[in-house]
């Protein structure tokens, strides 16, 4: 059993062995339980909601020992608030979705409800060739969970559809509005 005094050169040798990185999250967990009592109790302001949805989407899931469902609920919530503000979501969506692939993998159902939330944003700001694309990719991975078959790829399929007869008609129009120009 070590003794007391040789408490203090453990610790140096476990800093010593633990990597810079891994030091660096150990140091940011404290702040994280702090941010998400100040995200419920709607006291954070722009700026740190701007600093934690970059930070959100630069660390994989579990670099804040949380589920990959629950970094995506975490991500949704701040992209709520961040659209509330009047902020684009778009670059934090696609992050927190390469974050998810690299912890899950890139056909994990926990991705569907971010794509979901990024084909939104693309439809609403009348990208429809990439809401499409995400649709598509959404659709994909559903059916690889669930299977051919199963009645949620319904609503999947209907709105693949009305993104692509939108994307359809946007360059029809923009075809007409080149002709006559």
């Amino acid at each position: 059993m070590p003794r007391l005094g040789s408490f203090p050169r453990i610790l140096v040798l476990v800093c010593l062995l633990t990597p810079v990185a891994e030091i660096t999250l150990w140091a940011q967990i404290p702040p994280l339980t702090e941010v998400m009592r100040d995200f419920n109790s709607g006291q954070l302001d722009l700026p740190r909601l701007r600093y934690w949805a970059d930070k959100f989407g630069t660390q994989q899931p579990s670099a804040w020992q949380l589920t990959p469902t629950e970094y995506v609920g975490a991500v949704l919530s701040l992209s709520a608030r961040l659209t509330e503000q009047g902020q684009q979501v778009t670059q934090l969506l696609v992050n927190a979705a390469r974050q998810v692939e690299s912890d899950s993998g890139p056909s994990s159902p926990d991705l569907l409800p971010l794509l979901d939330e990024l084909a939104s944003v693309y439809d609403a700001k009348q990208q429809f060739e990439q809401a499409v694309l995400v649709e598509r990719r959404a659709l994909g991975i559903a059916q690889s969970a669930a299977g051919y078959y199963h009645p949620s790829l319904a609503g999947r399929l209907r709105h693949l559809f009305c993104s692509s007869l939108r994307w359809a008609s946007s360059d029809r129009s923009s075809a007409l509005e080149f002709s006559q120009s």
